[in-house]
């Protein structure tokens, strides 16, 4: 079951991919700091500042030894062909054992880098978001060219992500902390 939180963290970059076609047919959009507006999901009661309008994609993933699917929303907001900021939420039925925070965290960790041969974690750190564990991530996908860096936040049995797909030279350490940290509950 701690390998659920990777699974489903790797869906939300699978995001990133399926709408990479559609990156080719925009023109790019540029953000700058007055552009970032606050995005609230009504499912999941999140807040977060993204830098362009999201795209909303709704996943449902069969796992192995729960009855019904787990169900990731998944909001996509691009800046250009090499940037996209990712923000999802995951809500876990009661016989997923969320008693370990640390252990669930890891797992999605290790999972989200056996997901695809050609991840690689860079590195993974368990830290808190406020009063909640939280663990930050970055992981280099070869084959793809990609980075993924982000940040898990597990409060109960829901699981918050908030992550960065971008390829070398678009990432801005700037523009990434003000995404992660304007997360509100």
């Amino acid at each position: 079951i701690i390998i659920i939180l990777g699974v489903l963290i790797l869906l939300g970059s699978l995001a990133y991919s399926a709408d990479n076609e559609s990156y080719n047919n925009n023109p790019p959009s540029s953000a700058t700091n007055s552009d970032w507006q606050t995005f609230t999901s009504v499912v999941g009661s999140f807040k977060v500042l993204l830098p362009t309008l999201p795209k909303h994609q709704t996943r449902n993933e069969q796992v192995e030894g729960l009855d019904n699917p787990l169900k990731m929303e998944i909001y996509t907001s691009t800046v250009g062909n090499s940037l996209a900021y990712l923000a999802a939420y995951t809500e876990y039925p009661p016989e997923v054992d969320t008693s370990n925070p640390d252990n669930n965290l890891e797992g999605a960790a290790n999972g989200m880098v056996a997901s695809s041969a050609g991840n690689e974690l860079i590195s993974a750190k368990l830290t808190y978001f406020g009063s909640n564990r939280a663990i930050d991530i970055l992981i280099k996908n070869s084959s793809e060219g990609i980075y993924i860096k982000g940040r898990g936040v597990l409060v109960g049995h829901k699981l918050y992500m908030l992550y960065a797909v971008y390829e070398l030279g678009s990432y801005n350490d700037t523009d990434y902390n003000k995404f992660v940290n304007s997360l509100q509950l």
